[in-house]
């Protein structure tokens, strides 16, 4: 099995190394809030302090993603079992069912999450919903690296300040 990707910076450009500085602001801001809801009462209770240590360990999570670019060794992986297997020229149809199945998994996970949150303070319903655009956006792209790419495209930007444009909206909804 030869695997085409190697460890290294995914994208070393000013809009890369922003999305990371994000991702670093928005760990460290999670931080926060959970040593303040620990001050506030020592004893939380509720999903709260489980919502926020998850939300700040997936963030520092993507920030890792982002520059050493995991996603092209998951998709590399994915062309190699493909050829492997000999279902590489459909794997277009793979692809739409990856896309599909991280879809309805993000929206049921809304729908969860809107429910067990119901009672959680708004700022923490917020901060799911861009939590929730930022995973979907980055599976997606993940799963379908080059027709996302056109998609995001335009004759202004380049695909770089694209993706970067997308991921960073869902820092947006704090």
């Amino acid at each position: 099995m030869d695997i085409n990707w190697r460890p290294g910076i995914g994208d070393p450009t000013i809009g890369g190394w922003v999305t990371v500085f994000l991702y670093v602001v928005a760990t460290l801001s999670c931080l926060r809030v959970i040593t303040a809801m620990r001050r506030a009462q020592p004893q939380p209770k509720g999903d709260s302090v489980a919502f926020w240590r998850n939300v700040t360990i997936l963030f520092a999570a993507l920030g890792v993603n982002k520059q050493l670019d995991l996603q092209t060794a998951f998709t590399e992986i994915g062309r190699v079992v493909a050829r492997e297997y000999g279902w590489y020229d459909q794997r277009a149809g793979v692809q739409i069912a990856f896309i599909i199945l991280v879809g309805v998994s993000v929206l049921a996970t809304v729908v969860f999450m809107t429910a067990r949150l119901r009672r959680a303070p708004a700022s923490t319903a917020v901060t799911f919903f861009g939590v929730a655009f930022v995973l979907g956006f980055v599976f997606i792209r993940a799963g379908s690296f080059h027709h996302i790419d056109r998609f995001i495209s335009s004759r202004d930007r380049t695909v770089s300040d694209g993706r970067c444009f997308a991921e960073r909206n869902g820092f947006s909804g704090r």
